[in-house]
């Protein structure tokens, strides 16, 4: 689809590619604006994840495999809040789970800064975790509000913020993405969304971070209804356990929790047991 997008642009020439719709037409337009280097904006139907804003394209191979594609950040973003609330609530749940998942992710980052593992820009991390924190206080908000919609909004956009300042998407991808994508790979004929994926991933790798938001993060899933189980992913706990074991295989220069724990089957286990059963 890309390809024909691309063709099809270089043909008409115009003066800015225009994505309106799902992430899947977004991340389409994206890729092939920058692919063309030409201007993009992004117009969102859903809010299901920062790609609205982000630098990165996710496109799914032969094999239904997603693969993440660095490109051009969009030139601009039009939201309109009517239109999100005619989405169905699962996409704007998945939005969430994209965005909390940044708590772990910019835990992974400092924890590799700290281990002189990687070197990151303290104030694209702070950005990146800026949109979560914020929803994290939204306890007694419904989801289709204009306050939370319009905070969400406000989050998966710093997010993609903080992506093009760093560069990559590692301020918004750490040991839960990893673990989503080898979910992906491992797993590839499912129906869960990517938010969905790392929305209860970060669960898993903000226990054994230790990670201090948890606790506000599981509050903030019971009052929107956000999945917390594995088997919504259509797992069984030995299969969760492989995707666990496989994700250090996935950007083993990225260091995170994943790595610095080395945790064997018993101990991710013992956590699927408490958190994720």
């Amino acid at each position: 689809m890309v390809a024909k997008v691309v063709t099809m642009v270089k043909k008409a020439r115009p003066d800015l590619v225009i994505g309106f719709g799902g992430g899947k037409v977004l991340d389409v337009a994206k890729l092939a604006a920058g692919k063309t280097r030409i201007k993009y904006i992004s117009i969102p139907t859903t809010l299901s994840n920062d790609g609205i804003a982000s630098p990165v394209s996710v496109i799914k191979n032969k094999k239904n495999i997603p693969l993440s594609h660095l490109t051009t950040a969009p030139f601009g973003i039009v939201v309109d809040i009517n239109v999100i609330k005619k989405a169905p609530a699962r996409y704007l749940k998945a939005g969430v789970g994209d965005l909390i998942s940044n708590l772990s992710a910019v835990f992974d980052a400092r924890l590799a800064k700290k281990k002189q593992m990687d070197k990151i820009d303290n104030q694209a991390l702070a950005i990146a975790e800026a949109g979560p924190k914020k929803i994290l206080s939204y306890v007694d908000t419904k989801i289709k509000s204009n306050r939370f919609i319009t905070g969400l909004t406000d989050g998966l956009i710093k997010s993609g913020l903080a992506m093009c300042l760093a560069g990559s998407s590692r301020p918004a991808s750490g040991s839960e993405h990893k673990i989503s994508h080898a979910l992906d790979f491992l797993y590839p004929r499912r129906k869960s969304l990517h938010g969905e994926q790392v929305g209860i991933a970060a669960i898993f790798t903000m226990v054994i971070q230790g990670n201090k938001f948890l606790g506000p993060v599981m509050r903030l899933y019971a009052n929107i209804g956000f999945p917390k189980k594995i088997k919504f992913l259509g797992l069984k706990t030995d299969e969760f356990i492989k995707v666990v074991q496989n994700a250090c295989k996935i950007r083993p220069e990225r260091f995170t929790v994943l790595e610095e724990k080395g945790l064997g089957k018993s101990e991710i286990k013992a956590v699927i047991q408490i958190f994720l059963k």
